[in-house]
């Protein structure tokens, strides 16, 4: 099977009808990105403690 890479200069939210270009995303979408590096950061400190 061949993939090929399609380069993509914004993307666009499902749901949503405004494109977002991946340098702006933390500027347009501050909270959607501090809650994923939340838990992204608290399911990396349960597999470092072994919880998970």
């Amino acid at each position: 099977m061949n993939v090929t890479y399609e380069h993509k200069p914004e993307m666009t939210l499902i749901g949503f009808s405004t494109s977002i270009r991946p340098e702006e995303g933390y500027i347009k979408c501050p909270q959607f990105w501090e809650e994923e590096c939340e838990a992204a950061e608290i399911v990396s400190t349960m597999m470092i403690t072994g919880i998970i």
